[in-house]
Parts: structure tokens; sequence; C-alpha cells
């Protein structure tokens, strides 16, 4: 299920940023992984993801050390 919406999106940017006349490579896509355990934030790695927003700072320290293996 997340392969089929990370597709999705990275389709709409990809419509949008050609109908802009913009570069689809120039834009970044933030993924946001608040309340989401560190299983779906590697999941999203998987899948091309490589920038996470997080709300909260203690949120953030206890998923890092799960995922400080990733680039």
């Amino acid at each position: 299920m997340m392969r089929e919406r990370v597709e999705t999106i990275l389709r709409q940017i990809s419509e949008n940023a050609n109908s802009a006349g913009r570069s689809p490579g120039k834009i970044r896509l933030l993924a946001v992984s608040k309340t989401h355990p560190a299983t779906r934030i590697r999941e999203a790695y998987a899948l091309g993801l490589r920038e996470f927003g997080e709300n909260y700072a203690d949120e953030l320290a206890t998923k890092a050390p799960q995922l400080k293996d990733l680039r």
C-alpha cells in the first residue's frame, strides 16, 4: 500500500512540475514520519524516500537509535 502511495505522489510531482516548466528532479519530497514507528520509516526508506520530518524531539530521540544504520 505504501508503495502505491509513494508512486502516485512521485507521478503527481512529475506531472505538476512538467506542467509548470520545472524539473521534477529539483523538487524534494519530505515524508512526515511523526507518530509512525521506525518500521514504517524503514519501509519508506526502502522505497527511496530519504528525507523525513518529525515534530517532537523526544519522538526523534526514540526512533534515531533504531534507524542509525540508514544513511
